[in-house]
């Protein structure tokens, strides 16, 4: 029995291709307005807090703020302009160690000269820049894994103004 030919019709197969929109704008340009909407939020969200009355300092949810830290830093500012370098301190009970921990956190050098009530208004200032500072350190870490800029800028903002950075700001 022979074969019989089947009469197929061969189709031409085109490749299809997927054209992405360009991003519009250079790196640079690109750092600038991931830089400029950082600040504008950072601006919105602290807004109350480095402009108006309030303090960011909480005695509910974020309480840490007000029993722990606070205290502890207006116990640093005043040791190291009555003291110096903080060695042992007779304000913790009996006496303890009171190490120069909080040397090795730059941002705390800032509340060194200052006084509770200045210390009190400049922890929203400090915090705010260090959440500004935590979404430039970010998107620069995303372009060096070299993420396209479209994905560094919305990766910068999205981490920088992620629940746990924003909340865990208190701490």
């Amino acid at each position: 029995m022979a074969k019989a030919k089947s009469k197929q019709s061969t189709v031409k197969q085109t490749k299809a291709k997927i054209v992405l929109p360009q991003w519009p704008w250079s790196a640079a340009i690109t750092f600038w307005l991931f830089a400029g909407i950082t600040v504008v939020f950072t601006l919105i969200l602290f807004s109350k807090y480095l402009f108006g009355p309030h303090l960011y300092i909480f005695n509910d949810v974020g309480s840490d703020t007000i029993t722990v830290f606070y205290p502890n830093l207006v116990q640093m500012a005043r040791y190291f302009q009555e003291e110096g370098m903080p060695g042992w301190s007779f304000y913790f009970g009996l006496g303890a160690n009171f190490y120069p921990g909080f040397l090795l956190n730059p941002f705390h050098w800032v509340y060194l000269p200052m006084g509770p009530e200045s210390i009190a208004y400049t922890i929203a200032w400090v915090q705010a820049l260090i959440l500004l500072g935590t979404g430039l350190v970010f998107y620069k870490f995303l372009r060096v894994a070299q993420f396209a800029l479209p994905v560094s800028m919305i990766g910068g903002l999205v981490y920088t103004f992620g629940g746990y950075t924003v909340l865990g700001n208190t701490w």
